[in-house]
């Protein structure tokens, strides 16, 4: 024997909608998580020492292909999900830098940066302020000219809905937040 009971009533669709729009918004917490778990692969090595000195590590990228090493920890905590409107839900960064590193491009350098040669040839950039003493010195210091950068692909929010899709966790998420809010009629 089965029961079968319908409602069509604006109230219940309502509903229905709040649920969803919550199972949308804990899928895409989740999704921001495993995001997150992505930023936080990779940790690039610094040689050298910063300190007082004024000038910088030497930071090592994460490899081609990979997420974006984590450095500062800006893009990391800058992950963030926002409901665009009902059942729609996005994450993602407010940071300017994040689109580059997730498709990759071109960034048109101004120049300007300026570093000292040190022992063996090898460049070291230094910070504005350090520059100035280091001239006030007498030492030489150089800048750096207009040039073209060349970033790979970096992904980071790609892999993480991925991870989230083939785990299983995106369908747990939602079911989770559907149910919280279906109870909670």
């Amino acid at each position: 024997m089965s029961v079968r009971y319908e409602d069509n009533s604006a109230a219940f669709l309502a509903r229905v909608q709040q649920a969803a729009d919550a199972g949308v918004g804990r899928a895409a917490e989740g999704v921001a998580n495993g995001v997150r778990q992505e930023l936080n692969r990779f940790r690039g090595a610094v040689e050298g020492t910063g300190g007082d000195t004024g000038i910088r590590t030497r930071y090592r990228g994460s490899p081609e292909g990979s997420a974006p090493g984590y450095r500062t920890g800006r893009l990391f905590r800058s992950i963030a999900t926002q409901r665009r409107e009902p059942m729609r839900w996005a994450v993602g960064t407010n940071l300017e830098y994040g689109r580059i590193h997730e498709l990759g491009g071109i960034i048109n350098h101004p120049g300007g940066t300026p570093y000292i040669v040190v022992e063996g040839g090898r460049a070291v950039f230094v910070s504005q302020q350090k520059a100035k003493q280091i001239e006030g010195e007498g030492r030489t210091v150089k800048r750096t000219k207009a040039h073209p950068i060349n970033m790979p692909r970096r992904p980071y929010l790609a892999p993480g809905l991925s991870r989230a899709q083939a785990s299983g966790r995106l369908q747990r998420d939602f079911n989770a937040g559907f149910k919280s809010k279906w109870g909670a009629a």
